[in-house]
């Protein structure tokens, strides 16, 4: 019965399960018009439809058309809601299997593009179950040492071999032996990509094709990579101790935290997004890609150098900071200024070659 001093209503036999909640929550106080108005803007019903007052206003016919709207704007928003999930389903399957499968751009230029004249066209042969396919071979370039030292460039997500070349040239101009591999996602097309996981074992296949070289000394051998060439650089010094020195540009600290978001203010949609790119990424790879950590593995690098490079404006996404605390002595960190993610050489050239030579020679000739 409606006494008349608390907004309530009745609302007649055989309502849909909505329209009763809706007016079980009119009857507990004045908040009624606030909470129709936060309810339809979910729903997109108009509230006054849903508030029947007095039965005896209205027809059974207008009643039961009532009815009929409201269940039909109620399943129209329920599959409104269904379709909007399959197509986040759907999006976030592509960007999981972009992720596996990159594709190789490139390469667009050769050596003798940056005055690198004297280089030999080699394959770096991969064995074994990090293959993913059995084997593989990596189309490399190489440009052999005049100091004694070699430096592995791993170019990052979607580039070729060249990706790196600029900083290739720059080595090459001081001395230093030049090993550009190509990624393994430019190997196949169906061969998968695992942003540092599976590529420590094309590491250790640059490794053995450098320990073979009559003019490099086994004991004075580094890595410069940049972005998930960056992440493959920690990830694979943390585990070969023949690598003496570590320059990483732009690196993430944890890929599976880097795609779900982690620590930040994320809706529930977004949230089970991610989520879907992490269950797809790792049926794509057959990884758990919160296990490429290499805030992690960065710790186990000390007593050799690090550097870390990271843009201005992707200190915080990169958690630039937090991976240098995370490694052990001797390390230093350059944040580039007005740069985002990547182009570090480009914007600064004089300072990022004054930099990383220093370093390399410091750690790897004096």
């Amino acid at each position: 019965m409606d006494d008349g001093k608390h907004g309530s209503c009745k609302v007649a036999e055989g309502q849909p399960l909505t329209i009763l909640m809706v007016a079980q929550l009119a009857e507990r106080g004045r908040t009624w018009n606030r909470i129709c108005q936060r309810l339809t803007r979910i729903l997109c019903i108009p509230y006054n439809f849903l508030v029947i007052e007095d039965r005896r206003q209205l027809s059974n016919s207008l009643r039961r058309k009532l009815t009929r709207l409201g269940l039909l704007t109620l399943w129209t928003a329920l599959l409104a809601v269904v379709g909007l999930l399959l197509v986040g389903v759907e999006i976030s399957r592509r960007y999981a299997h972009a992720l596996a499968y990159p594709g190789c751009s490139g390469p667009h230029r050769a050596p003798s593009d940056v005055g690198i004249s004297d280089y030999q066209e080699v394959t770096i042969a991969v064995e074994g179950e990090i293959a993913s396919s059995g084997r593989l071979e990596l189309r490399s370039w190489w440009a052999p040492s005049k100091n004694g030292a070699a430096v592995l460039l791993i170019p990052g997500i979607g580039q070729a071999r060249d990706g790196m070349l600029d900083q290739g040239a720059m080595l090459a101009r001081h001395g230093y032996g030049v090993l550009l591999t190509e990624p393994r996602f430019c190997a196949g097309p169906d061969v998968v990509f695992t942003a540092g996981y599976a590529e420590v074992g094309d590491v250790s296949g640059a490794l053995a094709f450098l320990y073979t070289q009559p003019k490099v000394d086994s004991n004075r051998i580094g890595v410069l990579g940049y972005s998930s060439g960056g992440a493959t650089a920690i990830l694979s010094a943390a585990q070969f101790e023949d690598i003496r020195a570590v320059v990483a540009e732009g690196n993430f600290y944890n890929l599976g935290h880097d795609i779900a978001n982690a620590g930040g203010n994320n809706p529930l949609l977004a949230r089970i997004y991610q989520h879907t790119i992490l269950f797809f990424y790792r049926y794509y790879t057959g990884v758990d890609a919160r296990l490429i950590s290499p805030i992690e593995a960065i710790g186990q690098i000390s007593p050799r150098p690090v550097l870390l490079i990271f843009g201005e404006h992707e200190v915080s996404s990169g958690h630039a900071h937090g991976q240098l605390a995370a490694a052990g002595e001797p390390k230093s960190l350059w944040i580039v200024p007005g740069v985002g993610h990547g182009g570090y050489i480009q914007a600064w050239p004089e300072e990022y070659e004054t930099r990383v030579i220093r370093f390399f020679d410091e750690a790897l000739v004096k």
